[in-house]
């Protein structure tokens, strides 16, 4: 690989998140790409000293959020981006951002954490067995995988005294 281009970030940023990420990358000597939400182009504060080139990608509103992209629209886009530009590394900016770079990663073969490891990140269950299975303090919980295990968590919160709380496994609120 050649040596010339400086190591290019391309950075995913569906909300305004990461300004110190893309100012400490730009200082770090990288060039710096950031592809965001085209909702976000009038009203976030990047800082564009710090960043070669902004990308837009509309938001695919009927998909439920307004900082949500199609992901195949997405992938056309980098891998168009790709046609250009070497991109060494896919950084989400944003905790919501995580699954869509680790998608990318695999599917344009850029190094980086795999869709499996990301989801241990964001995926509440997964995270609390695996913080219990290292021996480290977690609040009781039950995984609840099924509906009948929806039963099971009530009458477990109430044999604690408390009531419960249900987490979808990737939402970012319980339903109680």
């Amino acid at each position: 690989m050649p040596t010339s281009q400086p190591f290019t970030v391309l950075c995913l940023a569906s909300y305004e998140k990461g300004q110190p990420f893309l100012r400490q990358a730009k200082a770090q000597g990288c060039r710096v790409f950031l592809l965001t939400s085209l909702s976000l182009k009038d009203t976030a504060q990047w800082p564009r000293e710090s960043i070669d080139e902004i990308f837009y990608m509309p938001d695919a509103a009927a998909e439920g959020s307004a900082h949500t992209w199609n992901r195949q629209h997405t992938l056309n886009a980098v891998a168009h981006l790709l046609l250009e530009h070497r991109i060494d590394r896919i950084v989400a900016l944003d905790e919501f951002d995580l699954e869509l770079a680790a998608w990318l990663r695999a599917h344009l073969n850029i190094d980086g954490m795999d869709e499996t490891t990301t989801r241990r990140f964001r995926d509440k269950l997964a995270m609390r067995r695996r913080a219990d299975r290292a021996g480290l303090p977690v609040p009781e919980f039950i995984g609840v995988l099924n509906r009948g295990g929806i039963g099971l968590s009530g009458a477990h919160a109430r044999a604690l005294g408390f009531e419960a709380a249900l987490y979808g496994r990737r939402d970012r609120h319980p339903e109680t």
